[in-house]
């Protein structure tokens, strides 16, 4: 999964930049056309594998812990990608992934210092992730075709990426406070 991180980037940085003349060579768009498949076709088996392991029953743990991640590896690549080509902001790929940093250290300090073991991610935070994905089709099919209106839609839909970013973190941490608090309580509570 690692290993592919900076081909990864260079290739979203290519879909940023389609008519740029370093991407323009046959062996070049022969390169971005079998990482596209690369990258379709791991996103294909994350997805087959999910719903094979819901439908059978073969759900673990460590799929649990594991799967979030590489999504968000997968989703971090993209937006370097972009940010390399200058098509986002760097600040919203700093905001996402400094959201995600955050959560990750708070499923660190949940697992390692509390009994707390269901991380699940929030209704905030699939939607922060929907976002992530749609601006970032969006943006990749607008540079690529020339479209306003996928400009358009990525626009408003970066918008929602930067609200639900914060939101989301936001709402992680409150859980988590909450759930401190309320061991808290119930550990000084008289019996």
């Amino acid at each position: 999964m690692f290993r592919h991180v900076a081909d990864d980037s260079q290739f979203f940085h290519a879909c940023a930049n389609p008519h740029d003349p370093v991407y323009s060579g046959r062996a070049c768009k022969t390169r971005i056309h079998d990482r596209r498949l690369d990258v379709r076709s791991r996103r294909l088996t994350d997805i087959l594998d999910g719903a094979l392991a819901r439908r059978f029953g073969g759900l673990s743990t460590i799929g649990q812990y594991f799967d979030p991640i590489a999504d968000k590896v997968l989703l971090t690549c993209i937006y370097v990608g972009l940010a390399l080509g200058n098509a986002v902001p760097l600040w919203i790929v700093l905001l996402i992934f400094a959201r995600d940093l955050w959560i990750l250290l708070l499923s660190a300090f949940a697992l390692r210092f509390t009994q707390f073991r269901n991380l699940r991610p929030s209704l905030w935070g699939k939607a922060c992730t929907f976002f992530q994905i749609m601006a970032a089709v969006s943006l990749m099919a607008a540079r690529a075709y020339g479209n306003e209106f996928f400009l358009e839609c990525y626009r408003v839909l970066i918008g929602g990426v930067v609200i639900l970013a914060i939101i989301s973190g936001a709402d992680y941490g409150l859980r988590g406070v909450l759930y401190l608090r309320a061991k808290q309580t119930a550990h000084h509570s008289p019996r």
